[in-house]
């Protein structure tokens, strides 16, 4: 349901100056093209953020105001406010609070008076559904056990390993299956969904593209720990690059995978691996080419770019063939 804008009975709703902040704690966020496909662990729900929503949301960062993304996002106020609020109603921003303010005149008298959310709604209903936006944020209400079989496809991709087998990989987890499953000794995991609809990427040393043919499907929920979480993995990390492995993500040391860890994750270079991260992406030992973007320098950058699955750009003394991108 949207945020009413306009003139009502010669009252306007107005927006209070707020700086919303994006939630961040308990959120797997799985890019979609401009889309965002969002799970809450506290809510068990799962959100699929539409382009507006999405853009609103990444740029809710505390310290700027309503008016203010509307002029950055050059997205018109109503398509901001409506954003926000359904962003508030999905709990996906911290717990601020959107204040509205009904205007009480038609040219915004200061004796105005606040009026709360529910009441905002109730009162949207009853003008109507021709004055309220199709929603931006479409929402589903999973069971765990739901939740568990539909992650994300990063969620299934930290469960690549040197094989398919059904005890040490994919093959007993919720949701994921052997998507990728010819070409090198590093298999891709995947996520059940993407994998059937063809969008799944393959590990770059499979040769890249997108797998199709979905194995067998256990019933094991992923678990952020992914094969560093299973004792007997081989190869964990492989899927991520030379450089990725198991680490123990506050001080960087490799660990052994072992069931039931919680402090053994998937890195690379020693730094916990992220849903940005992409497959083949480790292909630097002294630079983290899996670092968000905007946080890696121009040279890095680059020399991310010209690395590959066998030759480090970045390190000191790289072969020349990384100045012309010629490195096999």
């Amino acid at each position: 349901m949207g945020l009413l804008h306009g003139k009502r009975n010669g009252d306007q709703a107005a927006l209070r100056a707020s700086k919303p902040r994006a939630r961040t704690d308990d959120l797997v966020v799985e890019e979609l093209d401009d889309e965002l496909l969002v799970y809450d662990g506290k809510t068990k729900r799962a959100h699929c953020l539409g382009v507006t929503a999405a853009r609103v949301w990444r740029a809710c960062d505390g310290e700027t105001d309503v008016e203010a993304l509307s002029v950055s996002l050059e997205l018109s106020p109503d398509a901001v406010s409506q954003a926000i609020e359904e962003l508030e109603r999905t709990e996906l921003l911290e717990n601020q609070g959107l204040q509205v303010l009904n205007g009480g005149s038609p040219n915004g008298s200061s004796n105005a008076h606040g009026i709360t959310r529910r009441d905002l709604t109730r009162r949207s209903a009853q003008v109507g559904s021709a004055v309220i936006a199709a929603p931006l944020i479409l929402s589903i209400t999973a069971p765990t056990a739901a939740a568990a079989a539909t992650p994300i496809p990063f969620q299934c991709e930290i469960y690549t390993v040197q094989s398919c087998g059904t005890s040490e990989a994919c093959g007993h987890i919720a949701g994921c299956c052997c998507c990728c499953q010819g070409g090198g000794s590093c298999k891709t995991c995947g996520a059940t969904a993407f994998c059937n609809l063809g969008t799944q990427p393959c590990n770059p040393t499979q040769g890249g593209g997108f797998g199709s043919h979905c194995s067998t499907v256990g019933s094991t929920p992923a678990n952020p720990s992914g094969c560093c979480g299973v004792t007997g993995a081989k190869q964990c990390g492989c899927g991520f690059g030379p450089y990725g492995n198991c680490c123990t993500p506050t001080n960087g040391q490799a660990c052994t995978p072992t069931t039931g860890t919680t402090t053994c994750f998937p890195c690379c270079a020693g730094q916990q691996l992220t849903s940005a991260a992409a497959l083949g992406c480790c292909v630097s030992a002294s630079v983290n080419c899996c670092a968000p973007p905007g946080t890696l320098t121009m040279a890095q950058q680059t020399c991310c770019a010209a690395s590959t699955q066998t030759t480090d750009c970045c390190a000191p003394g790289a072969p020349a063939c990384c100045a012309t991108n010629s490195c096999p």
